[in-house]
């Protein structure tokens, strides 16, 4: 495969690694632009942009992975938009360099948390997006979610005397109350914190339905650090159900990996699941292998 580093964008501002297909990249086949999450640069988290990129490649999908402005190695912006509206700027500027380089007319958006979050945006607004790759993206909390959450605590009877024992036991040892800070000798620092901001949920239903409708193919992966808002497969369906997914949805959870994918095994796995997703939806010579297979199903019949 072919790696090189390189430059686009307003004033050739932004730098990217382009990781060029292993064959020649044909026009039915979509680019891939990678999204990176927070502060991070082109490598991704724990290196998984890299990987990505490559295992692509050997598929036959051009990539292009890059730092926004202000991150790695791209400058900061010299004017004052915010970071939601320059990441989709810059977003639509890698597809403009992909395509120029490679001739793809079309592209597939794969971001993990906030990438995610800018990837959904950009295909708001471009329509050369037919296809995003979500990792943790938003979702919200069902019945179900709270049932599985709780539930099991809720039946157990070692758990009802321990929340009896805490509220109305009276053999507590005084000591075991949490200390009081000495407000005079100790002071309370405010660390900066990131707070990911989801849209409402009737905003997420309409962006997702506008979505649909230009039958854009999605695939959404759940880590278990994200149990704050799911915990099992098939809540995402199960919330936007009348957004027009069926069909165009391909949802898996990962409850043993964390956010970021640290374990090599669970990385694999979403290796994997992309690289399928990938070879499915849009690599023409493997959707003719299933319709000829399909075919030879039904004369077998």
């Amino acid at each position: 495969m072919r790696e090189r580093v390189v430059r686009f964008g307003k004033g050739a501002s932004l730098v990217g690694i382009q990781t060029d297909a292993v064959s020649a990249q044909s026009e039915e086949r979509p680019g891939v632009i990678l999204v990176n999450s927070g502060i991070l640069h082109r490598v991704g988290a724990c290196r998984l942009h890299v990987r990505l990129a490559r295992a692509l490649a050997e598929k036959g999908f051009s990539t292009l992975r890059f730092d926004f402005s202000g991150i790695g190695d791209s400058p900061v912006r010299r004017d004052d938009l915010v970071f939601e509206e320059s990441a989709v700027l810059e977003i639509q500027e890698a597809m403009d360099s992909l395509g120029a380089s490679n001739g793809a007319r079309t592209f597939v958006l794969m971001g993990l948390c906030s990438g995610a979050d800018m990837a959904f945006r950009a295909a708001q607004v471009d329509a050369r997006v037919v296809g995003l790759g979500l990792l943790d993206p938003w979702v919200y909390r069902t019945p179900f979610y709270y049932w599985k959450r709780y539930g099991p605590r809720l039946m157990s009877a070692s758990a009802w005397t321990e929340s009896f024992q805490a509220r109305f036991g009276s053999s507590r040892d005084p000591n075991s109350f949490p200390q009081i800070a000495n407000e005079e000798n100790d002071q309370e620092l405010e660390l900066p914190t990131y707070v990911r901001e989801f849209p409402t949920r009737q905003e997420a239903e309409a962006d997702l339905r506008r979505l649909m409708k230009r039958n854009l193919q999605l695939c959404c992966v759940f880590s278990g650090g994200q149990s704050e808002h799911y915990n099992y497969e098939g809540q995402f369906r199960s919330v936007f159900r009348a957004t027009g997914l069926e069909g165009r949805l391909k949802e898996i959870f990962q409850p043993s990996a964390d956010h970021i994918f640290t374990d090599l095994v669970e990385q694999e796995k979403l290796l994997c699941t992309l690289l399928g997703w990938m070879s499915c939806q849009f690599d023409p010579s493997s959707r003719e292998e299933m319709r000829m297979s399909a075919s030879e199903v039904r004369q077998a019949g």
